[in-house]
């Protein structure tokens, strides 16, 4: 965890008393110029528009959430084996309040998976789950390869 991180999130939750939760996006500290860049086209051409039109997203590595709003909504979906678990957090999250993405509240991540299923293959898996999860409340993907 970044230094700093967790005195941006504790006061993004003091600036604004609906905030239920804030995240952020990954930056990956071991990817190749190209992925790096992959990444970037991708925030910015599907989930930066993904985050307008539903007003909720959060990175599941990479947020935090109120614990009274956690508790409101039931806790994780633990049913969920992977993909979609941060979307359905999100989504139940925001009909109790403000989920924020916020782009500066950055998380360095490892790429594995990028490097072990390609960018393109991960972005689609990604974006797949986030949409069936956000309009039909259920994740398209249960099964998904452990990457270590």
């Amino acid at each position: 965890m970044p230094r700093g991180w967790i005195r941006q999130v504790l006061e993004a939750f003091e600036r604004d008393k609906i905030l239920v939760c804030v995240s952020g996006p990954y930056v990956y500290h071991d990817a190749t110029r190209v992925e790096s860049a992959f990444v970037r086209l991708y925030w910015r051409l599907l989930a930066a528009p993904a985050y307008r039109l539903t007003g909720f997203m959060v990175v599941g590595g990479n947020f935090a959430a109120r614990g009274a709003a956690l508790l409101r909504i039931g806790g994780f979906d633990t049913t969920i084996p992977f993909y979609g678990e941060d979307t359905n957090i999100a989504r139940r999250l925001a009909a109790i309040g403000l989920v924020h993405f916020d782009k500066s509240l950055v998380m360095p991540t490892s790429a594995r998976r990028l490097h072990a299923e390609g960018s393109v293959m991960t972005a689609i898996r990604y974006g797949v789950n986030f949409l069936s999860e956000a309009l039909l409340r259920r994740p398209a993907t249960l099964r998904y390869r452990d990457v270590r």
